[in-house]
């Protein structure tokens, strides 16, 4: 098997319409082939002060076939086009946890993305071009085509020490050219390459679906805020939490600090700092995290006319919410009345 590293420029991939022009480019940088070589561990530290430590990975990326694969003439069609988004996501990666599975964010407030298999990408791509030149050439239909990239793609990482020539024996055993029978496959995968699965590789007969990632605030590990006594006394998590409620609240003393923090720094009165409060609370805290959170909230704080109204309208505009059911905030309005200032 070649060992080759290399860095991953740009994917284009223009989408395939049948009777129409078909397009696909992979453009590669190649570099010339390297020694496996022992790094350190890494050290980053998370918002709370945890140090995270990330251990070096000693594997090759490997790559088979030449160096640089191409689709052989025509053989674009047989590409599964679901597997990009599946591609993109292995390329950016995904948000990175720490121990007790709270996303973190970097200094700049962004969440931090652990792309541990970007380094694979250009591999798999390799891989997986030439899988697909190599059973169209045996003839394999298309639904037999996209049912062995499926597989692929998701136990590359299984493939990495694995001879090209045997793989490709290993994957003609199990998906016969038509396609593969779903009751004989699982028993067969389970025969040739000792995987099990309790769906039955369902994946392998459908395209593969990607659900967008949607971080909510909750799950964010949020700054550690130090505050005053004064500005302490104005949290409210003691009267808003709910014991038996642990998931929604997840984090939630931490947030509100955090809130009670910017809102104060910018000279708002003790007023403006609970209704921060509740607005996170009842409506921000299983919302979508975004890095500028702040300055939205105080974009929030500063419109015109303060009524619940227009409060509302603000908050949807900027952070995409409904706040209709959040009740305590609705009772602010009416108990304090029209006026929050600074």
């Amino acid at each position: 098997m070649m060992l080759n590293n290399r860095m991953l420029l740009p994917v284009i991939i223009i989408p395939l319409i049948v009777g129409l022009v078909v397009g696909l480019f992979f453009i590669f940088k190649a570099d010339e082939e390297k020694e496996p070589v022992q790094t350190d561990p890494t050290e980053t530290t998370a918002p709370n002060g945890d140090t995270i430590v990330i251990e070096p990975d000693y594997r090759f990326e490997h790559t088979i076939g030449d160096p640089v694969i191409e689709f052989d003439e025509g053989n674009e069609v047989f590409l599964d086009m679901s597997l990009v988004p599946y591609l993109e996501r292995m390329e950016f990666g995904t948000p990175a946890v720490d121990e007790n599975g709270n996303y973190y964010f970097d200094v700049d407030g962004d969440i931090e993305y652990n792309a541990d298999e970007e380094k694979h990408i250009e591999g798999v791509l390799d891989n997986l071009i030439t899988l697909i030149n190599h059973f169209a050439k045996e003839e394999y239909s298309m639904e037999a085509s996209h049912q062995i990239q499926r597989f692929y793609v998701t136990y590359y990482d299984r493939f990495l020490e694995t001879e090209y020539e045997d793989l490709v024996a290993n994957i003609a055993r199990c998906f016969p050219k038509e396609g593969a029978d779903p009751d004989i496959l699982p028993e067969t995968i389970l025969e040739v390459f000792g995987f099990n699965r309790g769906d039955a590789f369902a994946f392998v007969f459908n395209p593969i679906e990607i659900a967008p990632i949607k971080v909510q605030f909750y799950n964010v590990l949020p700054s550690d805020i130090v505050l005053t006594e004064a500005e302490e006394s104005l949290c409210i998590y003691e009267n808003w939490r709910n014991p038996e409620d642990d998931g929604y609240e997840r984090n939630l003393e931490g947030w509100l600090h955090n809130v009670i923090h910017v809102v104060s720094e910018q000279g708002y009165d003790d007023e403006a700092v609970t209704l921060a409060q509740i607005l996170y609370a009842g409506s921000l805290a299983d919302a979508e995290y975004r890095s500028d959170w702040d300055e939205a909230l105080i974009r929030c704080l500063t419109i015109e006319n303060m009524t619940y109204d227009n409060f509302k309208l603000a908050v949807e505009s900027e952070f995409g919410v409904c706040t209709d059911y959040n009740v305590p905030l609705m009772d602010y309005f009416a108990i304090i009345g029209t006026e929050v200032g600074a």
